[in-house]
């Protein structure tokens, strides 16, 4: 008859050597030796790009199907230094901030395991968004004294600067 048992707690894309002998009550029996390798599936599934700003890349990703002890995500800018940072084992999403604007960045993510930190698990690439100006500028309700200053925002910015001065040499 067939006997089976499940192997757990294997990392993903190794080979494994696995042995089995026969026990009897008082010996053991010849043993046999097969190899196998782990599927090279993804530890952490789903990893992708959810959001990007000009300074930002916001990341996501699944909960993987094993127990880590964290992440720790490293990036890159084409001929750039690389980044890095460290996350909690229950984190899922991140976001990288301090980037460079229209910048494309390789992201890595791996998983830290007890004791030591895997190979790559997941890759995405992601660039950040381009530096808008202000578009549409429009002047209203003016005054002796005053006047309007409408314009279309740009998303992702924290504020504006306005000035103002006379366009002839008189106050």
């Amino acid at each position: 008859s067939d006997t089976i048992t499940v192997l757990s707690e294997l990392r993903a894309a190794r080979d494994y050597q696995v042995t089995v002998i026969a026990q009897y009550a008082n010996s053991i029996g010849e043993s046999v030796t097969g190899k196998g390798r782990t599927r090279s599936s993804e530890i952490i599934p789903g990893l992708r790009i959810i959001d990007s700003g000009p300074f930002s890349l916001s990341l996501s990703w699944g909960a993987p199907a094993i127990p880590l002890q964290g992440y720790r995500i490293t990036y890159t800018a084409r001929g750039d230094s690389q980044g890095e940072k460290t996350l909690s084992a229950a984190s899922t999403s991140a976001t990288l901030s301090g980037l460079v604007p229209n910048t494309e960045y390789t992201i890595t993510l791996y998983p830290i395991f007890p004791g030591s930190t895997a190979e790559a698990s997941s890759i995405v690439t992601g660039k950040t968004l381009q530096l808008e100006g202000v578009q549409q500028l429009d002047i209203r309700n003016i005054s002796s004294q005053s006047m309007q200053v409408f314009w279309r925002g740009v998303s992702g910015v924290t504020g504006y600067r306005v000035s103002w001065r006379p366009v002839s040499g008189r106050d």
